[in-house]
């Protein structure tokens, strides 16, 4: 027997705590097809993670990242065993789980304001490092970073030149292909306040 894994396709990528189709065909050394055959599908440990030529596997939230081997094996009386294999990326999902200051923060002008983004697997809750982060104020790009060990990302807000008033400030995370995540929540926000004191300038 011939297993021919066709669903995902070779290399496709799939994320943790997703449910995946798995289909295959099944054809002898005459190339015809091969119907009711007993089909099982295996990790690369050869932990079995489905049966069926048509089913489904529910991604655990905690399968390792990166590109792995997968194993399909078909069997039925009076045909010798057959395997083949495929290889399939499995990625996690990234999520910005807090931004600080606090929506409602005030500051006065002049003051250097440390906004925090903390990125995290969605999945695990763990701390992403090195992620790379982008702030904005009020839509416009202002500074762009990466996290620390501890999944955090800080840009220095230096107010001084800042006029008195609200300001959204928020931070994006786009998908990572060379750490193997999708972005599940790409952006939040904050709303801060700056504050000037009024001066005055004569009597």
């Amino acid at each position: 027997l011939y297993p021919m894994p066709l669903l995902p396709e070779k290399n496709a990528i799939l994320n943790r705590n997703t449910t995946v189709v798995l289909n295959s065909t099944v054809i002898d050394d005459c190339s015809e097809f091969v119907e009711n055959a007993s089909v099982e599908w295996y990790d690369e440990n050869w932990d079995s993670i489905a049966n069926g030529y048509n089913t489904t596997w529910l991604i655990p939230g905690d399968y390792p990242l990166g590109l792995h081997v997968f194993y399909v094996n078909a069997t039925k009386t009076h045909y010798d065993r057959g395997s083949n294999s495929t290889t399939w990326y499995i990625y996690g999902w990234s999520e910005i789980s807090e931004i600080s200051p606090s929506s409602g923060s005030e500051f006065s002008a002049g003051l250097t304001v440390a906004v925090k983004c903390t990125i995290t697997d969605a999945n695990t809750g763990s701390p992403l490092p090195n992620y790379p982060v982008k702030f904005y104020k009020n839509g416009s790009l202002q500074y762009t970073g990466a996290t620390d060990a501890n999944g955090v990302a800080t840009w220095q807000w230096d107010t001084s030149p800042e006029l008195p008033g609200w300001y959204n400030i928020s931070c994006r995370i786009e998908n990572n292909s060379q750490m193997y995540y999708n972005v599940s929540k790409e952006l939040a926000y904050t709303l801060i306040r700056i504050r000037r004191p009024l001066k005055i300038v004569s009597i």
